[in-house]
């Protein structure tokens, strides 16, 4: 997109899979330190990071990142029925911009069986994708999303408690495991994981920068 002069503000964020750091980072400087005054002007923050190919993002970690029209108009602009709004978004690096940006979305860019030894790419999707984003109608855009206002968390199940607790599908799956010991882990080797991917995929030799960046994510959107 670059490349054929498509205008927008291209950001590469670091540490995306340790906690979001570089775009949580960028997005503290610009709240608390007056930096990257070009956010004022930034009415969307498009992540390229969704598996499949049918979603526009509408909702992250629970809470609404971005508007129904939205989601449509995008689809509209692109001439790609096929993508609709998707309210089941974990979190990508656009969610860290849902305070300050009013719509923010993670575009389905066809890779699938994601994060095991079976993932794969649909070139064929990506190029079509690519070419659409090239020649989109930018115009078509519909932006309605109040970046300060907070949907109700608990309107979906993935939402997130404001006393900083993990998410109630989180807390599904610990039951399932806890539950289900031998047959999760079966599941896991099956799809190539070991427990040194595993340990090193969490960081689990540093839990503590997890669950401070939750701490602080939690603190930046409910106090």
């Amino acid at each position: 997109m670059i490349e054929a002069g498509t205008e927008g503000v291209y950001v590469v964020h670091a540490a995306e899979e340790i906690g979001c750091k570089g775009s949580s980072a960028l997005v503290n400087d610009y709240v608390y330190k007056g930096k990257f005054k070009w956010l004022e002007h930034i009415d969307s923050v498009i992540s390229f990071d969704r598996y499949g190919d049918k979603s526009v993002i509408t909702h992250q970690m629970g809470l609404r990142t971005a508007s129904d029209d939205f989601a449509k108009s995008f689809a509209d602009a692109l001439d790609m029925p096929q993508l609709i709004g998707d309210n089941g978004g974990s979190y990508t690096d656009s969610n860290e911009y849902m305070t300050i940006v009013p719509e923010c979305t993670n575009i389905s860019v066809g890779y699938h069986n994601q994060h095991t030894k079976n993932e794969t790419q649909d070139l064929v999707y990506l190029d079509y994708l690519v070419d659409s984003l090239i020649n989109a109608d930018w115009s078509k855009l519909v932006i309605s999303r109040d970046p300060t206002v907070v949907d109700d968390m608990y309107e979906y199940n993935r939402g997130w408690s404001s006393t900083y607790g993990r998410s109630s599908a989180v807390e599904d799956i610990r039951t399932l495991i806890t539950s289900y010991p031998d047959k999760v882990a079966e599941l896991m080797d099956s799809y190539g994981w070991t427990a040194e991917s595993i340990v090193e995929e969490l960081g689990l030799d540093n839990q503590s920068d997890y669950y401070s960046y939750l701490d602080d994510y939690a603190k930046r959107r409910y106090m």
